[in-house]
C-alpha cells in the first residue's frame, strides 16, 4: 500500500470520526435531556422490618427540574412474590402541612435472587430543583409467607442523603433511590444560568456559535496536523559521511570544501531534516505515534 493511498484512507477515517464526535457532541449538548440524582451510601444493610409489613418512608431534597420517577432497591429470597403499595409525596413529614400526593400505586413483582431496581413514575415536575418530595413503600402481600423481601439503605447519609423513617421511627442514614428526571439541555440550562453571566458581547447567540464553530475548527485542525503527518512520516535514512568533512563551514572562511555527491546529499537532508523539525512544532509531541504507524506500515507491506 502506498503512502498516498494510505493518507487518503486516513482521510477517510479522520472525517468519519469528526462526523460521529460533532453529532455525539451535538445530542449531548442539544437533544439528551435524561438524567438522575441517585442516593448511594456506602455502608449498606437491607431493613428487615419490611418483611414484617412495616412501612418505610423516605425524604430527600431534589436535585435538578423535571422529576418523573422514582426508584428503590430491593432484594430477598428467590422466587419470592409480593406486592407493595406506593405513594409519592410532594413534601416532607417534617412538616405535614405542606405534603400532598403526588402519585401512587401498587407493584406486584417476583425476585429473581438478583438485587433489582423497582421504578414508581408520576406526571412529569418541570420545577423539582431543591423541592422535598417524600417516597412511601409498604407491603401488602407476599407468597410464600415465610420468604424475604428487603429495601437497600445505608448506614451513612451522602450528600443531600435526606431522612429516612421506618414505621414511625426515624433512621440514621438514608434509602438507596435514585430520580430519574427529564429536564433542560445542557444547552438549554447555559442559556438560563450562566449566560448571563458573561460579558453583553458574549450573550449574542450568533457570537456563541461563532465562537463554538471557531474552536471546533481549529481543534480538527490540528488534529489532522497530527495524523496527516503520522501517516506520511518515513525515518530518514542515514548515509554515511566520510570522516573529517565539515558540513557547515565557518562564515567568514576562505577555503571552499568539495564534498562528494553521497556527503553533500546527507548534509542537505540534515539541514532540511532541522528546519523542517523546527517548524513543524507537532513532530516531537507525536513521535510515538508516528513510530506507531511505521511499524503498522511495514507490517502492511508484508
Amino acid at each position: 500500500m502506498t503512502v498516498d493511498a494510505l493518507l487518503r484512507y486516513w482521510r477517510i477515517a479522520f472525517g468519519a470520526i469528526a462526523l460521529m464526535l460533532l453529532a455525539a457532541e451535538a445530542y449531548v449538548l442539544l437533544f439528551d435531556r435524561h438524567a438522575a440524582f441517585e442516593i448511594h451510601g456506602t455502608d449498606e444493610y437491607p431493613i428487615a422490618a419490611f418483611s414484617e409489613r412495616t412501612p418505610v418512608r423516605h425524604a430527600f431534597l431534589m436535585n435538578g427540574d423535571g422529576l418523573r420517577s422514582v426508584s428503590v432497591l430491593v432484594s430477598g429470597d428467590r422466587g419470592a412474590r409480593t406486592t407493595v403499595k406506593w405513594t409519592l409525596w410532594r413534601g416532607t413529614p417534617d412538616e405535614p402541612k405542606t405534603m400532598a400526593v403526588a402519585a401512587e400505586g401498587q407493584d406486584t413483582f417476583e425476585l429473581g435472587g438478583r438485587r433489582q431496581w423497582r421504578s414508581y413514575e408520576m406526571i412529569r415536575d418541570g420545577s423539582s430543583h431543591d423541592r422535598w418530595y417524600t417516597i412511601e413503600i409498604a407491603m401488602i402481600d407476599l407468597a410464600p409467607a415465610a420468604a424475604r423481601v428487603d429495601v437497600i439503605a445505608t448506614r451513612d447519609n451522602p450528600d443531600r442523603g435526606g431522612v429516612l423513617w421506618v414505621g414511625a421511627a426515624r433512621q440514621p442514614g438514608s434509602l438507596v433511590l435514585r430520580a430519574d428526571r427529564l429536564g433542560r439541555t445542557p444547552y438549554q440550562r447555559f442559556r438560563l444560568e450562566a449566560e448571563r453571566n458573561l460579558p453583553p458581547v458574549l450573550q449574542s447567540g450568533s457570537v456563541q456559535w461563532l465562537a463554538v464553530t471557531a474552536y471546533h475548527l481549529a481543534f480538527f485542525a490540528v488534529a489532522y496536523a497530527f495524523v496527516k503527518e503520522a501517516v506520511t512520516w518515513r525515518r530518514p535514512r542515514r548515509e554515511a559521511v566520510a570522516p573529517g568533512v565539515a558540513l557547515n563551514a565557518p562564515d567568514g572562511d576562505d577555503h571552499t570544501l568539495v564534498l562528494p555527491a553521497n556527503a553533500r546529499q546527507a548534509a542537505a537532508a540534515v539541514q532540511a531534516s532541522r528546519r523542517s523539525i523546527s517548524t513543524e512544532w507537532w513532530r516531537p509531541i507525536a513521535a510515538p505515534l508516528m513510530w506507531t504507524m511505521a511499524r503498522l506500515r511495514q507490517l502492511v507491506r508484508r
